[in-house]
Order: structure tokens, then sequence, then C-alpha cells
């Protein structure tokens, strides 16, 4: 008989245990399911807070406190760093394998627990292959370019313009 007691007593611990674990996932569920709801209403609203700025821009209205969805890039005060230092690290360790946009901004989000404005990343990748840091293959693929490899691309793009630059109207005069 103490042996039915005994396992009563887990049946029901096991039970209550269930059902509050149940309880709690369905919190979190909840809780993310909020953050998304309102990190997506962020969004689109700093996307007409900028269309806004733009429209008062072209009406010649000054405007005093800028806003572009370039300031999801600037640095954060946490210990992560903002999006590109971040975004570096991981291209650095991912080297040399291919990373995606939508991957890299994924993970980027999961490190500084911040959500960004859908296009940073692309953005970002774009920026850091003007400077030679990355450099892109294909549509999707994007791949940390070494520091030896980005000073060699440097001086070959440096030579590239002074191959091809543009005449001026006095040089075409003088030929």
């Amino acid at each position: 008989m103490a042996v039915d007691n005994k396992s009563s007593w887990r049946a029901e611990a096991f039970e209550e245990y269930t059902e509050r674990r149940l309880a709690k996932i369905a919190e979190i569920e909840s809780a993310r399911k909020k953050a998304n709801h309102f990190a997506a209403i962020a969004t689109t609203r700093e996307q007409e807070l900028a269309d806004l700025d733009k429209a008062a821009k072209t009406l010649g209205i000054v405007v005093e406190f800028e806003h572009a969805p370039e300031e999801a890039e600037k640095k954060d005060d946490g210990e992560a760093g903002g999006f590109k230092e971040v975004a570096i690290n991981l291209l650095t360790k991912a080297y040399p394998n291919p990373v995606r946009a939508a991957d890299l901004q994924t993970e980027v989000e999961r490190i500084t627990g911040r959500k960004y404005h859908p296009k940073t990343a692309g953005m970002t990748l774009y920026r850091l292959s003007q400077q030679h840091i990355v450099r892109r293959h294909g549509r999707r693929d994007w791949y940390y370019v070494p520091e030896d490899e980005q000073q060699r691309l440097i001086k070959a793009a440096e030579g590239f313009t002074e191959v091809y630059e543009i005449p001026s109207e006095e040089t075409d005069m003088e030929n």
C-alpha cells in the first residue's frame, strides 16, 4: 500500500509539473508574439517617420531631428557592439564559408538582443563590400575578405580609377 501512495504522489507531482510547464510555454509564446508585434509596429512607425522627414525636406521645411533606418547600424552602448561590428565578427568566424544576409541579420539580432530594420543586413554588407571587407558571390552569398586581400583589392581599385579616369574638358581641347 505504501508503494501505491508513493506512485500516486509521483503521478500527481508529474501532472502538476506538466500543467505548469505547459502554462509557462504558453506565456513565453504569448510574450514572443507580442514582442514581434510591437517590433513590427516600431519598424512601420520608423519608416513612416522617415517618409515624413523626406516629405518635409521636399517642401523646404528644415528638419532639425534627423531619423533614418541607418540609425540601427550605429553602435549600441551594449557589450555586443553595433550591427556592423557583430556582422564583421560573424563573417570572420564563417570564413572561408559564405553567409547569407538574412541569416546574418537573424544571428546579429540574437546576439545583440535587438530588432533591426529588415534592410540593415543588406545595406551593411553592401557598404562593407565598398570598403573591400566583404565580397559578394552570386545573388545571396557574402564572403569575408582577409586583410591581406583587402589591401590588394584597394590598390587594384585605386589603379582602376586612375586608368579609367574621365578626361576633363581641358584635356579634350589639347587632343
